[in-house]
């Protein structure tokens, strides 16, 4: 793995960090499915910003949207970081001069029409399927359906073919969101009354559900002459395709390593070549029968392992084992960070307390309830301590 602080090394260039995660969906997945408008969820996903401290330098600036308890910077401060100035403003424009801007994702932001349409295109989940098929690349079993008969019709091949779940997708969506799980026929049924309600005018890409051995997930950045690999690490997803944590030390196969290069650089040197520059994430995956899916979406954004590679890489140098986790909860109070910080610390064995860092802490009231989103990352050369710790958190409980 490579730090990716340095492609952005020029002492002549202050960067502007800013986490505009909520221009990932907007305006862009057709309204086939109605849209819910989740606030929590939103507020949650926002303060992810905080990410960012981990990659800025000292002389760049982070536009910050919600200011962290002062008392979670402080420990991160202890815990040996210089923290960048942090600009609290959801106002960009005003805030953009003399800085060399770098999104979450691309936005129309002072770039041509064209680029940000490749973009667009690029993190389309339809359009990288037709990609990997022009480059002959093995993909998932799926169909794209144009109306209600070819959708029943490419449900009951699949089903056929041996799938029991299959799933439809939308264009865009990352972490299982644009992923409807269909674990029985009732489940598509419920969904074909709900297109036939509104109609024969849509795309639907519908696929069958492929039991996961392992995710692979690549980073890698996109230079005008250079493709530059950063990093190989492993998501942890649920069995509906949602992401709680990352292993960041993986082991693989040398030659199935080398099998899944071969495979994709020749995706990526076409990505290039459209004009593509910048950071790049790879979703792959082996399924349960060891067959390789080397590209089931494309993030040509920033992703989490972006903003945390700077830190991992440090970390790595002394500890064999990384692994993050993020822990969800819901409770009648408020729980300040430091409350949070000492339950860990007890609940955790006492020569461990140094092998952990909370690297998000966020945080939404919503309907006299307060809703927790935290990421943590566990560090060890044991990796049964690791394990330990991570079991620990799952049945940690606060009211």
């Amino acid at each position: 793995m490579r730090n990716p602080q340095f492609l952005l090394d020029n002492d002549s260039i202050e960067y502007l960090w800013y986490f505009n995660i909520d221009e990932e969906d907007k305006n862009k997945n057709i309204s086939i499915f109605p849209k819910m408008y989740d606030y929590v969820q939103e507020k949650l996903i926002i303060q992810q910003e905080q990410q960012q401290i981990f990659i800025a330098n000292n002389k760049d600036k982070i536009l910050m949207r919600h200011k962290p308890e002062l008392s979670y910077l402080d420990y991160l401060k202890e815990k040996g970081f210089e923290i960048p100035d942090l600009i609290y403003s959801y106002d960009l424009q005003s805030n953009k001069q003399d800085y060399h801007i770098v999104p979450y994702i691309i936005t129309d932001c002072n770039l041509t029409e064209e680029y940000v349409k490749l973009v667009g295109e690029l993190n389309n989940k339809y359009e990288i399927r037709k990609l990997c098929e022009q480059f002959g690349l093995n993909t998932t079993k799926g169909f794209f359906c144009n109306s209600i008969n070819e959708l029943v019709e490419s449900y009951y091949i699949l089903k056929g073919m041996g799938f029991d779940r299959t799933v439809i997708k939308v264009p865009y969506g990352s972490s299982g969101k644009g992923l409807f799980v269909l674990n029985t026929e009732k489940d598509f049924r419920n969904i074909l009354s709900f297109l036939k309600r509104r109609g024969d005018n849509f795309i639907l890409l519908i696929e069958g559900w492929h039991d996961v051995k392992r995710n692979i997930n690549t980073l890698l950045y996109i230079g005008e002459n250079k493709i530059t690999f950063l990093s190989i690490t492993e998501q942890c997803v649920n069995s509906n395709g949602v992401y709680y944590g990352t292993n960041y030390t993986p082991t693989y196969n040398l030659s199935l390593i080398k099998k899944y290069y071969k495979q994709i650089n020749k995706l990526f040197v076409k990505i290039r070549d459209l004009g593509y520059k910048g950071f790049l994430g790879i979703d792959s995956f082996i399924d349960t029968d060891n067959n390789l899916y080397p590209v089931i979406e494309i993030n040509a954004r920033c992703t989490q392992v972006t903003y945390l590679l700077p830190l991992v890489v440090q970390l790595h140098k002394k500890y064999r084992f990384i692994e993050s986790r993020i822990k969800k909860f819901i409770c009648m109070n408020k729980i300040q960070f430091n409350v949070f910080l000492e339950e860990l610390q007890k609940k955790f064995p006492k020569e461990l307390n140094n092998n952990f860092l909370i690297y998000t802490f966020s945080n939404a009231e919503y309907s006299d309830k307060f809703h927790y989103k935290i990421g943590i990352l566990f560090f060890s050369n044991d990796k049964n301590n690791i394990q330990n710790m991570m079991d620990i958190l799952q049945i940690l409980e606060f009211e």
